[in-house]
């Protein structure tokens, strides 16, 4: 992505030739975001609790957390993938159950966005079945088990290859299956192999790890488009804010990606990892040229503030946050807030979750109910 040598063209719209009329019309909307001063705002979800403890599966129910205070429903809806082969905790019912939530949120207005957590397939299954969801980080097959050599074993003639073949098509069953009440596939942002950066926190980042990631990156991407029927995905590349900003090794070609992404946490609490810290801004002026000079939309994926919200920072929400954004980081498209703690809850203080009712209420933002403005 060097500035100085010729790039491949670029593509005029989504990576996938036979992408649906919905999807392109998905792109376009966030690319007139990046292009105004308005951003999406919404939320993350996942499913929630054991089958030891809860018969069946529930989510955490972000988007009921985020209505209840803001009074209107978020413009976008990120769901964790659940494997259907994750059978030691529900299995197909969960996967079922994620279904239903995109299929309503999608029905309201929401923009959809799907992720995942994916197991070492190593010392594990990228399903995670066998590993329990509150597992130690430490347990073999866990996310964060960077044992052994993972992302080589999912390439061609590798052990885990034929594991990493089944995985893709069971997500590309669940993807062509996300239709809304008129038969027609909902557009999907889908972020795998997130926060890509020099931190090693999950067994496919890390700077040592960069190139087999390219490999595996771009092998999943062939993989799904050949699928004639799946034209529902926009391929969103993500990296995590963290104090080294190089993340060109991670880039997989113009051709491999839709929408360029960022995950924004204080969880160390400093504020350099929050909107107004210095290694954010670095990790965005880095990614805005990347996006830039691609021409593709600008997102955050995951925002979360823990300790600021501990330490009783009154107006995290709209001014540290909706201020900031609109002063310093006007080409996201998208910003997602991640589940509790690190997102609004119940138990948050009262002002706190006033603040965030006020960001959700300002003339940048869009809700659900006020997606059209993209279309204006």
């Amino acid at each position: 992505m060097n500035p100085h040598v010729a790039a491949p063209p670029l593509p005029s719209g989504p990576i996938t030739p036979q992408a649906s009329p919905a999807t392109r019309a998905l792109y376009a909307r966030l690319l007139a975001a990046k292009r105004s001063r308005h951003y999406i705002v919404g939320t993350n979800d996942m499913v929630w609790g054991m089958p030891e403890t809860d018969p069946t599966p529930i989510l955490h129910g972000t988007e009921q957390v985020f209505l209840g205070i803001t009074e209107r429903w978020p413009g976008f809806v990120g769901m964790e993938y659940h494997d259907p082969a994750w059978r030691n905790r529900y299995g197909a019912a969960a996967t079922d159950l994620v279904r239903r939530a995109i299929q309503l949120a999608h029905a309201r207005g929401s923009v959809i966005g799907l992720h995942n957590h994916p197991g070492t397939p190593v010392t594990g299954e990228l399903s995670r079945n066998g590993i329990s969801w509150r597992a130690p980080r430490t347990t073999p097959g866990h996310y964060s088990d960077r044992s052994g050599s993972p992302l080589t074993a999912l390439l061609e003639g590798g052990q885990r290859e034929l594991q990493f073949l089944a995985w893709l098509d069971r997500l590309a069953d669940f993807l062509e299956s996300l239709v809304d009440q008129h038969g027609r596939r909902i557009p999907v942002l889908f972020r795998p192999f997130h926060e890509l950066c020099a931190g090693t926190w999950f067994w496919w980042n890390g700077l040592d790890r960069a190139a087999e990631m390219v490999a595996v990156w771009q092998k999943m991407v062939d993989h799904l488009r050949a699928r004639p029927a799946l034209d529902n995905v926009l391929y969103c590349w993500n990296v995590g804010a963290h104090r080294d900003s190089n993340f060109l090794p991670f880039w997989p070609g113009n051709d491999y990606v839709d929408v360029l992404s960022i995950d924004v946490y204080d969880n160390r609490n400093l504020a350099t990892v929050s909107f107004d810290g210095q290694w954010t801004r670095q990790c965005f002026e880095v990614l805005k040229g990347y996006a830039a000079l691609v021409d593709r939309p600008l997102v955050c994926s995951e925002l979360g503030y823990e300790y600021h919200v501990q330490n009783v920072i009154n107006d995290i929400w709209d001014v540290r946050t909706g201020k900031i954004l609109a002063d310093g980081y006007s080409e996201f498209s998208l910003v997602a807030i991640w589940d509790r703690p690190w997102g609004p809850h119940t138990s948050t203080p009262p002002a706190i979750r006033e603040s965030f009712r006020r960001w959700v209420h300002s003339d940048d933002v869009l809700t659900a109910d006020r997606m059209h403005k993209l279309d204006t």
